[in-house]
């Protein structure tokens, strides 16, 4: 039968990494072009990675009250990990907002253009943010063994 992976978190962030940068990607587009589609998917796009980033930052809550960090340097990079995503998140939902604006405004001028290229500064942080979170949570699993089954066997008894 199915079963969900534990723990959950490394499953799921994934969909924000690939929403947030099509994203961004999306609205860099939309200010080059006045095609109402391109601003409907980047708005899509948002909303999506808006989603995926609150569902990851929520198991990533989780699986880091179950993380059992072996040193203080390790605490700290898990604590700035979270803080990286919960920024992505944070920013992504913005641009979610900004990025249904632009597409409902629809104008080369005024608010959907001051929208839209709001959109972009905010999705670009995002990113920033997604690959910094992104880093940081590769160093922790393939170099600290942090999540995984063998830094929980090595670990002492809970």
């Amino acid at each position: 039968m199915f079963e969900l992976p534990h723990p959950l978190h490394p499953a799921l962030v994934h969909f924000p990494i690939v929403f947030i940068l099509i994203g961004t990607a999306a609205s860099i587009a939309a200010l080059f072009t006045d095609s109402w589609n391109v601003k409907k998917w980047t708005a899509l796009f948002f909303i999506m990675g808006a989603l995926s980033a609150y569902t990851a930052t929520w198991t990533g809550g989780k699986a880091a009250h179950e993380a059992r960090p072996s040193s203080p340097a390790l605490k700290r990079e898990l604590h700035e990990h979270a803080e990286n995503g919960e920024s992505a998140r944070n920013l992504a939902i913005t641009a979610a907002v900004l990025a249904t604006m632009s597409a409902a405004l629809d104008s080369k001028k005024g608010a959907g253009r001051f929208a839209g290229m709001a959109t972009v500064v905010l999705a670009v942080g995002a990113s920033f943010y997604v690959f910094q979170a992104g880093h940081i949570g590769g160093d922790m699993v393939y170099h600290h063994a942090l999540g995984t089954t063998s830094e929980t066997e090595s670990s002492p008894a809970r």
